[in-house]
């Protein structure tokens, strides 16, 4: 079952940024340490990434923690759903993106 997230302060492991080459948009994906919960943002506006900061559409605001790449299989889980009713094309930002093995 997905859940709408109110905006608020996602903490982030284990994640990556999906490139929606359709809408021209990046959005973050990966596991929330605080909800404990796969998470897939609005379209970012901002995100620092030196410091691993960022901000989304909905008002929402992101910390990254540790190195982009492989997103948590609840991450996955939550995207899989999210597009599986559109027809979009995307790619990931950083490399060794997508599912966790």
């Amino acid at each position: 079952m997905m859940t709408i997230i109110a905006p608020g302060h996602a903490v982030l492991v284990r994640w990556n940024i999906l490139v929606n080459v359709t809408e021209c948009t990046e959005h973050f994906v990966g596991y929330d340490e605080n909800l404990q919960l796969g998470r897939m943002s609005t379209a970012i506006i901002k995100f620092d990434s030196e410091n691993g900061q960022g901000s989304t559409y909905s008002g929402s605001t992101y910390q990254t923690l540790g190195e982009p790449g492989h997103i948590h299989m609840d991450a996955q889980y939550v995207l899989d759903r999210v597009l599986a009713s559109r027809n979009i094309e995307y790619e990931w930002k950083y490399p060794k993106g997508g599912r966790d093995e």
